[in-house]
């Protein structure tokens, strides 16, 4: 990148397509426009190749060489200037814009094969082939610079033009219509994808060495799960065999498909899904693989595909399901690292480096414009005091309000009066907008008005108002909504500088003294306090914790057929509630009660306390209880994290994860503000329009048969009407967050706190103290010995092991499934150490430290996610632990088992099939409701089901998850850092090792004498020669000896002094 650097780069102000700055923009007289000019870029007047420009009426900058193109026109030959003239003209453009959309409706036509539509097609054939004509004579083919097909969008027309040749010709027999899609490069996102191009390009160098580690480890991944899964998924449920049957017969039986019970996955692992009914059982490689065939790990080709589906989180719970189905608790060993430290990690990093070179281009480009143009901000600050009163944005605000309270009402039940009165209450409102948006455009002028977005979408919507007068004027309403935008800005900078300011309040903050409010002696409250804050007290209250939490899990589906495990459980309950209530207790006569009530962890006790005791006290005089009052408990369990709290890196995060809650109720709010145009959009275009009949086996009947629902019912069959659907506002929110979450559709992830990075010198000082070097192992004295050690350390001997490596993948990858070779998967590792030490894979390298340097912020992340993931297990299974098994809950999946729910609940930590879930746990139409307290029937809970989702899929998905990528992304930029100055943990290495060299026995001391050639045998940027080595100035200790963190620390100073020079 320093090399870049240095060579001279074209201003990027002045490239191909690029309007003229607006300081030029004045100095160019209108004689001047679509004329041959000069070139304006030093770059290229200095260039050996002459080229010149043209300003278009645009002011867009056309670039051509002033080569003869075709080898025959020069810049002064008439053709060639009538070409350029007619290339650089608006209107040819608009011609172009206007056959590409002519060629649309051809293809998109129903009766696109009639006569008119294949004449059209000739007619913009010839148009295209006359328009390849004219770029040929301005351009030229290819041989100089700014050639027709020197920018690959024109090679993309090229094709378009010559498939649609051949289409017109033959008659449809050598032509590949979705060829002729690439025209549509020409049209308005043309500019930006040429203006993109520098971002993409050097975006695409970076992650090359990202792209070959991704393959590496998916090579890697796919071949373990080769070993451990192949053949699993062929598992079926079959009727036994009689005992009589031959190895033929018995054989024969079991491939008869005849003979198989279901098409579901089976398994003879514990918590795997088994066979239901004792004439039945599991068969191994009889079945078939889901999907059609596609979702497997039988060859190497078949698991990369299923492998990069899982680490691209592309709907991986049906495969996390199917295992799990088939090989048990086993199956979590190689999803939860595949998912949490290899698929996040490359997420971050691929959004790092994008992110790094989007802003290293526009930092460019914001140079350039500061460097070389004037902002014109004149015109804006000609608005007029009328619509610049707060009064009159007020009174549109207040009508936007109104407007939105009236499409609220909105919904597929609503009655006809107050159709009517919506209708009439909306012809006002658009009354009210046409004027406001008539008052701005006479105050402002047009010119200014649509330099506003939101004055744009205005105008759009009066336009279109027009034409749904007829129809129902409020469609368009929502989009009024747009005018809050800079409301929304104000939420989160606000939020942004409140953290700041919390940040600052923190740091200048001091513990106040405790003030006891508990009239006692001050020897019993000193010792009460001293009591109540010992490390055994902590400990002893941290285990009943943890047993709490445990007699909860135990409280399952089946409790109810174990009495005894019940009265043990009633007996412990009210025992550790005593427990909690003598803890609550002693820690108001230690603390006092203003510094008990300070503390967010105590004020959160007292409330689980308080609830236990009321749940108690209602089971006592009703005999009834509140559950949920009980199982509030398990939030305790966040005391653990008090334990570990004082370490700096916990700290970091849970800091963090502190101020990500507010940022992301913030976002929340902005999302869900955004949201309710398209909410209200999709009310409006698809209320009721989900429902649908099925018949007696659940099948979708077709609409032609049963049109509504009396004919539906009429035939006795069901009108089932999808508990996600767009008949109210509520329901449109839900159906959106499905598409959003990539459950509708895939997509990408919020944003996160970010880690301030450390500083380089203290880094590399701290690590150099905690490595320290190793005694070196001593050399064999006998010679034949002495070559075979020799031998073993060179690069040689790791030379031929990997090609011995390479040898045994091979072969495993030529395995059948029935002969596993699992643990030598494991031997593919060593092609880390290769990499780690070859200096042609620094790329790789530097990711390697990378994820190395996160891993241990991860852990503690993921900490945090796992009691999260507890805390609602634990909720889930008190709250819909009889819901009936359907849609994402299965046999596995399921609430009525604390295991059960962990299964559940770790995919939906990625947002993976929450909708499923949601859908099963709110269902009220097949269950069965009783008023038996020991029997709480199958039905779902709305209400409670949606809370509880979606605050989960927030607090892990959108924020600790987010978190764990921000911890991943600091890291890159850290690694980055020390890359660039030199101090990596490579380097470090490579320091100790040479020093293990000169210091066999470990002393940590040489002698001046060795220094010399200790410090020439060091590798860059550590090499010092002879002749610099006395420039150090290395402190000398009494006995005329070095230290290694002395001769270190000389050398960072050194590199560090060489970098900024």
């Amino acid at each position: 990148e320093e090399i870049e650097n240095c060579v001279p780069q074209p201003n990027y102000l002045f490239s191909d397509g690029k309007l003229l700055p607006i300081g030029l923009r004045r100095k160019c007289p209108s004689s001047l426009i679509c004329k041959q000019l000069e070139e304006i870029d030093p770059y290229y007047a200095k260039s050996s190749i002459p080229t010149f420009v043209v300003i278009d009426q645009n002011y867009e900058i056309h670039r051509y060489s002033a080569t003869k193109s075709l080898f025959i026109f020069s810049p002064t030959n008439m053709l060639r200037k009538f070409a350029i003239n007619v290339e650089s003209s608006l209107w040819f453009r608009y011609l172009v814009h206007i056959t590409i959309i002519m060629f649309l409706i051809g293809v998109t036509y129903p009766t696109s094969s009639s006569a008119f539509f294949h004449g059209l097609k000739i007619f913009i054939l010839m148009f295209w082939l006359i328009e390849l004509l004219v770029h040929l004579i301005a351009r030229g083919l290819i041989m100089s610079p700014f050639s027709f097909l020197r920018d690959l969008l024109n090679l993309f027309d090229l094709i378009a033009t010559v498939d649609l040749f051949l289409f017109v010709i033959f008659a449809n027999t050598f032509s590949i219509a979705p060829i002729r899609g690439f025209r549509l490069l020409r049209g308005p996102l043309r500019n930006g994808i040429r203006l993109l191009e520098p971002t993409i390009s050097r975006v695409l160098k970076k992650l090359r060495s990202t792209i070959v580690l991704f393959v590496c480890v998916i090579f890697i991944t796919s071949l373990f799960a080769l070993q451990a899964f192949m053949g699993n998924l062929r598992n079926i449920c079959a009727k036994r065999a009689p005992l009589s049957f031959s190895n033929i017969q018995w054989f024969l039986w079991y491939s008869n498909r005849m003979n198989w019970i279901s098409e579901q996955r089976c398994s003879n692992y514990s918590f795997g899904l088994s066979c239901h009914g004792e004439e039945s059982i599991c068969m191994v490689d009889f079945g078939e693989n889901p999907d059609n065939g596609y979702t497997n790990f039988d060859t190497l080709g078949w698991s990369m595909i299923s492998t990069i589906r899982i680490m691209t989180l592309d709907y991986w719970e049906s495969v996390y399901n199917d295992l799990l189905a088939v090989s048990g608790l086993r199956s979590l060993f190689f999803f939860i690292p595949v998912i949490y430290f290899v698929a996040f990690f490359f997420v971050a990093i691929i959004a790092a480096v994008v992110c790094k070179s989007f802003s290293l281009v526009y930092e460019e480009d914001l140079k350039n414009k500061t460097n070389s143009s004037e902002t014109s901000q004149n015109a804006r600050e000609k608005l007029t005091r009328i619509i610049t009163n707060p009064y009159v944005e007020l009174s549109f605000k207040f009508c936007i309000v109104l407007n939105v309270i009236a499409l609220t009402i909105i919904h597929n039940l609503s009655s006809q009066v107050i159709d009517i009165i919506l209708e009439i209450v909306t012809d006002c409102f658009n009354i009210i907008f046409i004027c406001e948006v008539c008052v701005k455009m006479f105050c402002l002028t047009p010119a200014n008005y649509f330099k506003e977005n939101g004055n744009k979408l205005d105008f759009i919507i009066l336009c279109v108002t027009f034409g749904f007068f007829i129809a129902d004027g409020y469609m368009l309403n929502p989009f009024k909504l747009g005018s809050f935008r800079k409301e929304a800005e104000v939420v989160l900078v606000s939020d942004a500088e409140r953290n700041e300011t919390e940040e600052e309040n923190e740091d200048n903050t001091n513990i106040m003294q405790t003030q006891f409010t508990i009239n006692m002696d001050n020897d019993k409250t000193s010792k009460m306090s001293v009591f109540v804050r010992s490390t055994h007290f902590n400990y002893a209250i941290l285990f009943v914790i943890i047993v709490s939490c445990i007699l909860l899990i135990l409280e399952d589906a089946n409790l109810s057929s174990k009495p005894t495990l019940q009265q043990i459980l009633y007996i412990a309950d009210k025992a550790i509630l005593l427990l909690f209530v003598f803890e609550m207790v002693f820690k108001w006569m230690g603390f006092g009660l203003k510094t008990y009530f300070s503390s967010p962890l105590n004020c959160l006790d007292f409330i689980i306390v308080l609830l236990w005791l009321i749940n108690t006290f209602i089971k006592f005089t009703a005999h009834a209880s509140i559950s949920l009052f009980s199982v509030c408990r398990v939030l305790r369990i966040f005391r653990l994290l008090e334990i570990i709290y004082e370490e700096k890196e916990t700290k970091l995060i849970l800091n963090t994860f502190r101020r990500s809650i507010m940022g992301a109720v913030n976002v929340i709010f902005v999302i869900l503000f955004s949201w309710y145009v398209f909410a209200m959009i999709g009310v409006y275009l698809f209320s009721s329009a989900f429902e649908h009949c099925e018949d007696f086996s659940g099948a979708v009947v077709n609409f032609t048969l049963a049109r509504n629902k009396e004919i539906c019912m009429q035939n006795n069959f069901t009108w089932v009407n999808p508990q996600i659907n767009f008949d109210n506002i509520f329901n449109a929110y839900l159906a959106l967050l499905e598409i959003a979450t990539s459950e509708g559709h895939k997509q990408k992830i919020e944003s996160s706190e970010t880690v301030l990075a450390s500083d380089v010198y203290s880094n590399a000082m701290r690590k150099i103290r905690q490595m320290k070097p190793a005694r070196a192992i001593p050399p064999p004295q006998i010679y034949i010995l002495q070559n075979l050690y020799n031998f073993v350390r060179s690069e040689l001997y790791e030379a031929i092991i990997v090609s011995f490596i390479i040898v045994n993948i091979d072969l495993m990858v030529v395995h059948h499934f029935l002969n596993p070779a699992l643990f030598r998967v494991f031997r593919v590792f060593k092609f880390a150490q290769t990499w780690i030490s070859n200096k042609y894979f620094m790329g790789i390298n530097t990711l390697t430290f990378i994820w190395a340097k996160s891993f241990p912020l991860l852990i503690r992340t993921y900490f945090l996610l796992s009691l999260v993931i507890v805390v609602y297990a634990v909720f889930g299974m008190h709250m819909f632990m009889h819901v009936e098994l359907q849609n994402g809950l299965n046999e596995i999946c399921n609430f009525r088992t604390f295991i059960n729910a962990i299964l559940l609940l770790f995919p939906m930590s990625t947002t993976a099939g929450w909708d499923q879930v949601l859908a099963a746990l709110m269902d009220q139409t097949k269950c069965e409701t009783t008023f038996d307290k020991d029997d709480p029937g199958n039905c779902g809970n709305k209400a409670a089901a949606i809370i509880y989702v979606l605050s989960y899929i927030v607090l892990c998905s959108f924020v600790i998850i987010n978190i764990g990528i921000a911890v991943i992304f600091d890291s890159y930029n850290q690694v980055k850092e020390e890359v660039k100055k030199g101090l990596t943990d490579k380097t470090i290495r490579m320091f100790l090792t040479k020093w293990q060299y000169f210091d066999p026995n470990a002393s940590q001391f040489i002698n001046s004498v060795r220094l010399i050639d200790f410090l020439d045998s060091l590798e860059e940027p550590l090499h010092v020669s002879s002749e610099e080595a006395a420039s150090l100035n290395i402190p000398l200790s009494d006995d005329d000896m070095y230290s290694y963190i002395n001769v270190f620390d000389s050398l960072v100073k050194r590199l560090q002094t060489k970098n900024r020079e």
